[in-house]
């Protein structure tokens, strides 16, 4: 009896558990997520019975990763500091374009003797060395152009000038009870 039992089970069509649904394949479609905006755009493709996935740019990997290239603060633009290598002197500046070429435009200055730069100006009367842009130029910040450099630079000028240090023209030097608390507090810090 058990015998045929065995061959009866193998002859009989085995009907598997749960039958497959075939569904269709909804079409899908991916969004950056920016706001309010996304979200009426994807109800019009809901509508149309489109699936929606949003995403971002704004993940975790884009925080993580790193440059391999070294940066080269010189290419950006903000405030700066030129020192004069044979004395203590300094001249403050702000620049639009990068550090470089305006460093290259006060080197420029001094070697057509223009009168167009005050760090130039004080080498060629002193007959100080020029020094190279890694040795006399220190960048104090960086910024795109616009009153938040202005004013920066008007601090540095202030700060620089209040150690009667400074080349710049006196009277950029501004008269500010603010960056003198500021430089007062800053002062204290550091003691």
């Amino acid at each position: 009896m058990g015998f045929y039992w065995l061959e009866f089970y193998k002859s009989t069509p085995q009907i598997p558990p749960y039958p497959e649904k075939k569904r269709a394949a909804q079409p899908w479609a991916t969004f950056t997520y920016t706001g309010k905006e996304t979200t009426s755009i994807t109800k019009l493709f809901r509508c149309a019975n489109i699936k929606i996935a949003y995403c971002t740019n704004n993940n975790l990997l884009c925080h993580l990763t790193t440059n391999l290239q070294p940066l080269d603060l010189f290419t950006r633009v903000g405030v700066y500091r030129l020192s004069c290598p044979d004395c203590s002197k300094a001249y403050i500046g702000q620049t639009g374009h990068n550090f470089r070429t305006r460093y290259n435009e006060h080197k420029r200055a001094l070697q057509y003797n223009h009168q167009t730069s005050k760090y130039a100006l004080q080498a060629a009367t002193q007959q100080h060395t020029f020094g190279n842009i890694q040795e006399c130029t220190q960048i104090l910040h960086t910024h795109d152009k616009g009153a938040h450099l202005n004013t920066t630079e008007k601090f540095y000028i202030f700060k620089e000038a209040s150690t009667h240090n400074h080349l710049n023209d006196d009277h950029t030097i501004p008269n500010s009870k603010i960056f003198q608390t500021i430089l007062n507090d800053f002062l204290e810090e550091s003691h």
